[in-house]
């Protein structure tokens, strides 16, 4: 499907304000092509050069639900259903904690179960265990042993941290072109 979406074109045919028939076509941007990686790399590092420029503390978080096994698309319906359900549970904590935040559904190595990568900017230990806990109650099954988070200590890496999520073919060495 990746494979596809990469190569995936767009088609528009329409009527200009004069009455001219235009038709156009390109690349989609989809999340794996060069372009649309170019974009999100520009946007990862700027966040991290101006949380860095802020002195912030920044954290990464991992956020799953429980899922089946089979791998069936019903499965992984049900499963960005919950990933849903247990965002919803959780916008409110983060939108009134003053902190920023980054978020990347990465699908999961081994069936492709996806789940939640957080880098949050100005977070405390004490409001990431609180922000996993909100998690739990939101989201009925979901275990603790599934939930991560951690302090990055090396702020000027973070861009390569967010990026790795964003998709695997991406070289995640950080640019200067970006900061």
């Amino acid at each position: 499907w990746a494979k596809t979406a990469e190569s995936a074109r767009y088609l528009y045919a329409g009527v200009d304000i004069f009455g001219d028939v235009k038709v156009s076509s390109g690349p989609l941007l989809g999340r794996w092509s060069a372009e649309y990686r170019r974009r999100m790399l520009a946007v990862v590092y700027s966040w991290a050069e101006s949380a860095t420029t802020r002195g912030d503390t920044i954290h990464l978080v991992t956020l799953t639900v429980k899922h089946g096994r089979s791998g069936s698309k019903p499965d992984m319906m049900a499963t960005v259903d919950k990933l849903r359900q247990g965002w919803r549970g959780i916008i409110y904590t983060l939108s009134r904690s003053g902190c920023r935040y980054l978020r990347v559904i990465e699908p999961g190595e081994v069936r492709g179960y996806p789940h939640i990568h957080l880098v949050l900017s100005g977070a405390s230990d004490e409001f990431c265990e609180a922000l996993v806990q909100r998690w739990l109650s939101a989201c009925p099954g979901a275990l603790r042993a599934g939930q991560d988070w951690e302090r990055c200590e090396d702020v000027q890496r973070v861009g390569a941290y967010v990026c790795k999520y964003l998709g695997k073919s991406l070289d995640f060495t950080p640019s200067r072109e970006f900061w």
